[in-house]
């Protein structure tokens, strides 16, 4: 074989790697061009300059490999594998982190993988928060609460970030400075964050943070204790009901005419909306949940038969005339054919508002 200067042996051992991560010694000395002798040392000195080349023996051979993801400050990723994880980038909420690094694994083909459904050019908040939570270093984020007044101005905070949930409304649990306690707040409402190192992070055991997760619904935590409530539903919504549950480890039942549902939660009012939305079809059977339900149905039934509840649907253009009977009753709903086959009772009067 001829002899080649140093730098040019470096460029063809790196080539070399690019096309295939692992190699027998006698075949890369082939490919590259040099003496098995020479090849070693320079590969000696690549490692010894921060190269992670691995030296792997395999009698009677030598084999060296380099790890398949390697690349100066980088990632190599196929082609394949680079058009999935734009297919789960163009998932998320467009904005320009999102674009830029779209437009690096797929290049041109990047503005067409985008959803255009929503805009949000401004930096990642939800970005920064994730940096916190694994850097564990504490934020100051200007927050306005769900709870205060339109005109009311946000309010700035320092909270460690524990937990970050992803969906169609991220949220994030952490605990304010000054408090012992977790909070959950949704990212959507953040209108500034950064990140406070000056600050103390607040630490907060891992069985603790799971438990006040687990107890949620919908990312509200009453701050109460965990409760276990429980509610039945018939056939046919319960098929609805099984895989629409408010929380992930509920407990079901099967029943012959439908499922018992066992939740332990914080949250037991926002239990109790749950099981109002789904009407006559489901039945409270814990003291506390079913004093819930009757609360917030009454209420509702109130708002929909005052005088004031019937003036707002007259100027929505709603006939009052269907929704109350004669007397301010609630009038009582046509008979349909699937109320016939099931044998659902003809109603006398409607029910009292």
């Amino acid at each position: 074989m001829g002899r080649r200067a140093a730098h040019e042996s470096v460029v063809a051992i790196l080539a070399a790697f690019l096309r295939k991560k692992e190699w027998r010694q006698v075949e890369l000395a082939e490919s590259v061009g040099v003496e098995p002798r020479a090849l070693r040392r320079c590969l000696e000195t690549m490692i010894t300059a921060g190269i992670p080349i691995e030296h792997k023996p395999a009698p009677p051979h030598v084999r060296w490999l380099l790890p398949e993801s390697w690349l100066p400050e980088a990632v190599a990723l196929s082609k394949s594998d680079a058009k999935l994880a734009g297919q789960f980038l163009s998932r998320l909420k467009p904005s320009s982190e999102r674009d830029d690094l779209l437009k690096k694994l797929l290049g041109p083909s990047a503005p067409s993988m985008a959803r255009a459904d929503r805009e949000d050019r401004a930096p990642s908040v939800l970005r920064r928060l994730e940096d916190a939570r694994r850097e564990a270093t504490p934020v100051r984020l200007t927050y306005r609460s769900l709870s205060a007044r339109p005109d009311a101005s946000p309010t700035t905070r320092s909270v460690s970030v524990h937990h970050i949930e992803y969906g169609h409304h991220e949220r994030l649990v952490g605990v304010e400075r000054g408090s012992a306690h977790l909070k959950v707040y949704r990212v959507d409402r953040v209108t500034h964050v950064e990140l406070d190192p000056s600050g103390i992070f607040r630490t907060v055991a891992k069985d603790q943070l799971d438990a006040f997760i687990r107890a949620s619904i919908d990312g509200f935590h009453g701050g109460g204790a965990i409760e276990t409530h429980a509610f039945v539903v018939r056939q046919p919504e319960a098929a609805w009901v099984r895989t629409n549950l408010p929380v992930e480890d509920a407990k079901v039942e099967e029943q012959a005419d439908g499922i018992r549902v066992e939740i332990a939660t914080a949250a037991p009012d926002v239990l109790a909306r749950f099981v109002v939305g789904l009407g006559g079809a489901a039945r409270a059977e814990t003291d506390a949940l079913r004093e819930r339900v009757v609360a917030i149905a009454a209420a509702a039934l109130a708002a929909a038969t005052t005088p004031a509840g019937a003036k707002k649907r007259a100027a929505a253009g709603t006939d009052r005339a269907k929704v109350l009977g004669p007397s301010g009753r609630v009038a009582p709903p046509k008979r349909t054919r699937a109320m016939e086959a099931e044998g659902v009772p003809q109603s006398s009067r409607g029910a009292t508002g």
